[in-house]
């Protein structure tokens, strides 16, 4: 499938959009979590105009008239999902702004969720992008300028502990860095593996437990 080029810009993330019905006229938000939602349930394979314009609520000569093929509207919808960890992102304080535990406290928390319907979509989007990416250069550089952001927000919070000395300085910031987000990853994954009884606050703290422990002086 055609996808995105690095310029493209993504959306910024929707909340849940309005209710189903038929609207007179394209709320592109609301749609592109539609179609989110539509990858978490169905993967990006099987995900199809009819099943978009069934959660949207909007007809699919409308859709088609917006975003053109299939394909540009779903790619459209990962940027979405790019987007939405953009906005968890920023939300990590700074370090003038609180310690490097909390920091990091601060980062797992956004990364995990509460469980919600909405966090279990993100993390099977999420799921859907490594499995597509895996044979797919473009997708896979595509999802690696996503993983960056990541990187170096927890780069940015190794760092600071390392300054105050209540993280190791034994290895460099970024490889540790990575080995956070890897832990943040696992966790997700296994509670999403528990969807239909997860646990984010167990998930939290056995990602806590671990970072801590690789991050430890």
């Amino acid at each position: 499938m055609e996808r995105v080029t690095p310029d493209a810009q993504p959306p910024e993330p929707a909340r849940r959009g309005r209710g189903r019905g038929r609207p007179s006229t394209l709320d592109r938000e609301s749609t592109l979590g539609a179609a989110w939602r539509v990858i978490a349930a169905r993967g990006l394979d099987r995900a199809r105009y009819t099943d978009i314009a069934r959660e949207s609520g909007t007809p699919v000569s409308t859709l088609q008239n917006a975003f053109g093929t299939l394909d540009a509207l779903l790619n459209q919808a990962v940027d979405y999902a790019s987007a939405r960890d953009d906005a968890i992102l920023t939300d990590v304080p700074g370090p003038d702004d609180a310690t490097p535990v909390e920091r990091l406290e601060a980062l797992v928390d956004g990364g995990m969720g509460t469980g919600t319907r909405e966090d279990m979509d993100a993390w099977l989007v999420w799921l859907e992008l490594w499995r597509a990416a895996a044979r797919d250069t473009t997708l896979a550089s595509h999802t690696a300028r996503a993983y960056t952001r990541w990187w170096d927000t927890a780069e940015s919070i190794v760092e600071h502990g390392q300054r105050t000395g209540e993280f190791t300085d034994a290895f460099p910031a970024r490889d540790l860095a990575v080995g956070v987000v890897a832990l943040l990853d696992g966790s997700a994954v296994a509670m999403v593996l528990r969807a239909t009884d997860p646990d984010p606050a167990e998930a939290r703290r056995i990602t806590l437990l671990g970072a801590r422990k690789l991050l430890a002086p």
